[in-house]
């Protein structure tokens, strides 16, 4: 019988549909220090972001800076 060492195999990423659950992870794996960098002229709005931003207007423990 061959054993195989599985302690490398990474687990699968997760994947969304919802910009506000993506927030919640992106909080969860990072804390509530965000610093994102953004390029300039996107041309379209970014829910991503959105979400980001609205999550650290109305938490005051959380502090996001955007660089762009």
């Amino acid at each position: 019988m061959l054993l195989h060492d599985l302690s490398d195999i990474q687990p699968l990423p997760e994947t969304f549909t919802d910009p506000d659950a993506i927030a919640d992870a992106i909080v969860r794996a990072t804390g509530p220090r965000i610093v994102l960098g953004l390029p300039l002229g996107l041309g379209k709005e970014n829910h991503i972001v959105n979400a980001l931003y609205a999550r650290a207007a109305a938490d005051p423990s959380s502090h996001l800076t955007i660089f762009s």
